[in-house]
C-alpha cells in the first residue's frame, strides 16, 4: 500500500522523478484506466519503472483516494509474491520483459483467491503437530490403562455408597432419603454429579453400574484434559504437561496408597467412578482459566462462570472443593497486579452467584455441613501415619517451589502449597484428622512445580538444582512407576485376581460386588448385618442397612444404630432382644458372617455368599 505523506526526496545525483503539477498526468483516481506503458518504461535509467503489473493499480488507489500524490517508486511497491506470480524480473541482470497480463492460474486483478484449498493444506501441519505432542501419547497410554480398569469397576472403598446414591435418585429425584439407611434425611452425597448420572440412568434405562462406568470415563477425560490446560496456563514448555501428569500420578511414596480425593495412580484406579475424581478434573479446568481471565481484567463473562463452577465443585466433593477455593484464592493473588476495581466487582458478582447456588441446592446445605461436627477424625487418622512412605517422593518439589518464590512472591503454586500444608499440619497438631483431606492440594502444587521446572530447565535458579534435583526427580518417577505402575497394569489386565491381592482381600471378589443377594433381597428392604463387605455393598442394589459404617452428620442416631447392631450379633443375646431390634428397624433380612453366633432354630439359611457370608430371611413373628 502507498504510504501516506510526502514522498522522500531523491538522493544526491538521482533524477527528480516527482511529477510536475503543470505537465503530465496527475495521480490516478478511482475508476481511471491504468496508463499504457510508454517508452520510458524500458529506459535503463529507471529499471524499477518496468511495465506496470495490473496488481499495482489497486495499490495506488488508497493514495489517490486520500488526495495525495503517489510517487512512481511507491506505485510499484508490489508484494514479492505478486511479482513472482506475474513473472516480473526478480534476479539482477535478468533482462527478459515481464508479461503484460497475469500469469496463468493467477487470480484476476481485484479478485479473491479461493480459501478452501488453503484450509486443507493447513490442516496437515496441525495434525502433524498434534501427533508430535508428547502429552497426547502419554494421555492415550493412561486412557487405555484406565479403560481396562473402568471395565472391571473396582469394588473397593466407597463404590457401594455412590451406587446406592444413584439408586435412590433413580427411585425418586424429589425425596430420595438417606442413601444407606431407611431414614428421610438430607445427604451430602446427593451432588450435581450424582444427580446428573441418575438423570442419565432414568433417561436411557442404563443400570447403575453402567452409568458409573460412564461417569468414570468422563472423569478420566476431565482429568487428562485438565492437566494439559492447567500446565499450558503455567508454561509453554513442550514437555511440561507429560512431566506434570507423571508427577501427579507417580510422585507420592514408595508404598501403595489410595484415598478418595488423592491422585496417585493406585488411588485413581480405585476411585475412578467417584465424584472426587470428577471434582479434581473440574478443579484443574477452573484453575487453568484463571491466569488468562486475570490478564483480561476479570470481565463479568469470566467471573460469573468461575463462581458457578466453584459452587458446583464444592457440592460435588466438599474436601476437593476446599482445595479448589484455596487454589482459586492463590491464582487471584497472582493476578492481582492486573485486576482493577471493575474486575474485583465482577469477581464479587461471581462469588454471589456461587453462594446463591449453594443456598438453593435442594438436597443438603453445605453451610450446615461445614458448621456441624463431622465425626470423621478417627476415619482420617490414617492420613497422618506412614507419611514418608506415602508422600515422601513429592518433597523433591519443594526446591522447585522455592525457585518459583524467588522469581515471584505471589506465585500461585507456592501459596497453594503453603496454605494446604499449613492446614494439614494444624489438623495433625490439634487432632482434627479430617483436615488431612486438604493434603492433595499441597502435593499437586509441589508435583506441578517440579514438572514445570524440569521441563523449563530451572530458569533463574542455581545451577545445582538442574544438575542434582532433575536427575533425582527422574529417579523418583521411575520408583513411583515401579511401585504403582506394575500394580495398575496388573489390575487392568488380570482384573479380579490382581485387584483382590493388591487391596488385601485375598479370596474376595472386588469386581463382582454383592450381586448374589439380588435374587432374594428387593430394593427398599432392610438388612441387618455385621459383615464388613455387606455393609459397603448391599445398598448398591437398592436395599437399606440398619447401620451404615460411614459417619453422616445428618444421621442423628448413628451411635445408637452401631450399638444396636452389636447387641443383635452379641453371643448370648436373647431371642426377645433380637426380635425387638428387628421390629424397631423393620428388618427383612439378616446377613451373618463366618464366626457369628447361631441365630436360633427358627432361622434357615437362604443363600451363601463370598467370604462365608450367609443370608437369612427374618422368620414370621420375629
Amino acid at each position: 500500500m502507498t504510504p501516506h505523506g510526502p514522498s522522500p526526496a531523491p538522493g544526491p545525483g538521482a533524477p527528480d522523478s516527482r511529477p510536475d503539477p503543470g505537465q503530465g498526468p496527475g495521480p490516478a483516481r478511482p475508476g481511471d484506466a491504468a496508463p499504457a506503458p510508454g517508452p520510458a518504461a524500458a529506459s535503463p535509467a529507471a529499471p524499477e519503472a518496468a511495465p506496470e503489473a495490473p496488481a499495482a493499480a489497486p495499490a495506488a488507489a488508497p493514495a489517490a483516494a486520500s488526495g495525495r500524490a503517489a510517487s512512481p517508486a511507491a506505485a510499484v511497491r508490489v508484494p514479492a509474491a505478486v511479482l513472482s506470480a506475474a513473472g516480473t524480473r526478480g534476479r539482477a541482470g535478468d533482462a527478459r520483459p515481464a508479461p503484460s497480463g497475469p500469469a496463468p492460474g493467477a487470480p484476476a486483478p481485484g479478485s479473491t483467491a479461493p480459501r478452501g484449498p488453503a484450509r486443507s493444506r493447513l490442516s496437515r501441519p496441525r495434525l502433524t503437530r498434534a501427533l508430535r505432542t508428547p502429552y497426547l501419547w502419554c494421555a492415550l497410554a493412561v486412557a487405555v490403562l484406565m479403560a481396562g480398569v473402568i471395565g472391571h469397576l473396582v469394588w473397593g472403598g466407597d463404590l457401594g455408597m455412590h451406587a446406592a446414591t444413584i439408586e435412590r435418585l433413580r427411585a425418586s429425584l424429589t425425596h430420595p432419603g438417606n442413601p444407606m439407611v431407611d431414614e428421610d434425611t438430607p445427604s451430602p452425597y446427593y451432588s450435581p454429579w450424582t444427580v446428573l448420572l441418575a438423570l442419565l440412568a432414568r433417561a436411557t434405562g442404563l443400570g447403575t453400574f453402567a452409568v458409573l462406568r460412564v461417569g468414570a470415563a468422563v472423569s478420566t477425560v476431565l482429568l487428562l484434559t485438565g492437566v494439559w490446560r492447567f500446565t499450558r496456563a503455567l508454561t509453554p514448555a513442550r514437555w511440561a504437561p507429560p512431566l506434570v501428569l507423571a508427577a501427579s500420578l507417580l510422585l507420592w511414596g514408595y508404598r501403595l496408597f489410595s484415598w478418595s480425593g488423592f491422585l496417585p495412580l493406585e488411588s485413581w484406579i480405585l476411585c475412578a467412578a467417584y465424584p472426587s475424581t470428577a471434582a479434581w478434573g473440574m478443579t484443574l479446568h477452573l484453575w487453568a482459566g484463571m491466569p488468562d481471565s486475570a490478564r483480561r481484567g476479570w470481565p463479568l463473562r469470566r467471573a460469573l462462570p468461575a463462581g458457578l463452577g466453584l459452587a458446583v465443585i464444592l457440592l460435588v466433593h466438599q474436601f476437593t472443593g476446599v482445595i479448589t477455593v484455596v487454589g482459586a484464592a492463590a491464582f487471584l493473588l497472582a493476578g492481582s497486579r492486573t485486576t482493577r476495581s471493575r474486575g474485583w466487582l465482577a469477581l464479587c458478582g461471581g462469588a454471589a452467584l456461587g453462594a446463591a447456588v449453594l443456598l438453593v441446592w435442594p438436597y443438603y446445605s453445605l453451610f450446615d455441613l461445614l458448621s456441624g461436627a463431622s465425626g470423621e477424625s478417627a476415619t482420617h487418622a490414617a492420613l497422618y501415619r506412614h507419611m514418608i512412605s506415602h508422600y515422601g517422593l513429592a518433597l523433591l518439589g519443594v526446591p522447585a517451589l522455592w525457585a518459583r518464590f524467588r522469581r515471584d512472591r505471589r506465585d500461585a503454586l507456592v501459596w497453594l502449597f503453603a496454605v494446604c500444608a499449613a492446614v494439614f499440619a494444624v489438623g495433625g497438631l490439634t487432632g482434627h484428622a479430617e483436615f488431612g483431606r486438604i493434603l492433595p492440594g499441597a502435593m499437586f502444587a509441589a508435583q506441578a512445580a517440579l514438572g514445570v521446572a524440569v521441563a523449563e530447565r530451572w530458569p533463574g535458579a542455581p545451577r545445582v538444582l538442574r544438575l542434582v534435583v532433575s536427575p533425582l526427580a527422574l529417579l523418583a518417577l521411575l520408583c513411583g512407576a515401579v511401585v504403582q505402575g506394575g500394580t495398575a497394569v496388573s489390575d487392568a489386565v488380570r482384573g479380579n485376581a490382581s485387584l483382590a491381592l493388591s487391596h488385601g482381600l485375598p479370596g474376595t471378589s472386588v469386581v463382582d460386588g454383592y450381586g448374589w443377594i439380588t435374587p432374594y433381597v428387593r430394593p427398599g428392604q432392610v438388612v441387618m448385618t455385621d459383615d464388613y463387605f455387606a455393609e459397603r455393598r448391599v445398598p448398591a442394589y437398592g436395599a437399606y442397612l440398619v447401620y451404615c459404617p460411614y459417619p453422616d452428620p445428618y444421621q442423628k442416631d448413628f451411635a445408637a444404630r452401631a450399638r444396636d447392631k452389636a447387641a443383635f450379633f452379641r453371643p448370648g443375646a436373647s431371642p426377645a432382644a433380637r426380635t425387638a431390634l428387628l421390629r424397631r428397624y423393620h428388618v427383612d433380612w439378616v446377613i451373618a458372617q463366618a464366626g457369628d453366633a447361631p441365630l436360633g432354630r427358627d432361622w434357615t439359611p437362604v443363600a451363601r455368599g463370598t467370604a462365608g457370608a450367609v443370608l437369612y430371611r427374618v422368620p414370621p413373628g420375629a
